[in-house]
């Protein structure tokens, strides 16, 4: 019988190799600056809505929100409608005008819509400094996973994590970025449609889970803002 590491490492390779073969398609769908930024404007809604569920469902959201979520209780759950709302807000009134501008890029907009350059310099920095903390938390959560899963050095897990992306995104830009994610959409739904129910019945059932984790800590399950955790 093949050992759950064993399992998890073929999983990992096969996965692999459909995100390259991806990023070669993608490569040689890539002519323009505007096919490698914004993969030729050609994503539709299905893609769109798949790569924004992916994007949101990132590994700062799977280890580091789900791990706040074992901190904090079932309070965090307020900081989703948050989320849902500003998602909204993007999609109704940011989305369809940057999409009417043409621009390529944020800062083109910003420097459009300001008419200034040190506008667009100032929205580029900010978006550097942003998606390096961003991306650091993606590779953090990808060398926990591989240590755990594998007993690999941790930055051996990080190294590995982020040579694949910047060889899909370095290959086929905005488009490789969009199809990987649409792929990983479809990966994370297929999983937790599997392990949701599966750890639900493990512990026993809802029931037996609250009772559970009352018993641990009231306030786990008390329907509290968590503000307290938030400012801390």
């Amino acid at each position: 019988m093949a050992s759950a590491p064993g399992v998890f490492f073929s999983v990992l390779v096969i996965y692999t190799a459909v995100v390259f073969a991806i990023a070669w398609w993608s490569f040689r769908q890539t002519h323009t600056e505007a096919d490698f930024l914004v993969a030729g404007r050609s994503i539709g809604a299905l893609v769109g809505g798949a790569t924004l569920a992916a994007t949101q469902l990132s590994s700062g959201t799977v280890v580091g929100t789900i791990g706040f979520h074992y901190l904090t209780g079932v309070s965090w759950a307020w900081i989703w409608p948050g989320m849902w709302t500003g998602w909204i807000v993007a999609a109704v009134w940011v989305a369809p005008k940057l999409r009417a501008f043409g621009g390529v890029t944020v800062p083109d907009y910003i420097a459009a819509r300001f008419h200034s350059e040190g506008a667009r310099v100032l929205s580029a920095g900010l978006i550097v400094v942003a998606y390096t903390v961003y991306l650091s938390a993606q590779y953090t959560a990808g060398g926990i996973i591989f240590q755990a899963l594998f007993r690999w050095p941790f930055f051996a897990g990080v190294l590995v994590v982020a040579v694949i992306t910047l060889v899909y995104t370095w290959l086929g830009g905005m488009r490789s970025s969009v199809y990987t994610d649409f792929a990983q959409a479809l990966v994370m739904v297929f999983a937790f449609c599997i392990a949701v129910p599966l750890l639900v019945y493990r512990v026993g059932g809802f029931d037996l889970m609250g009772r559970a984790l009352t018993g641990l800590d009231p306030l786990l399950t008390g329907w509290y803002f968590g503000l307290d955790e938030v400012v801390v």
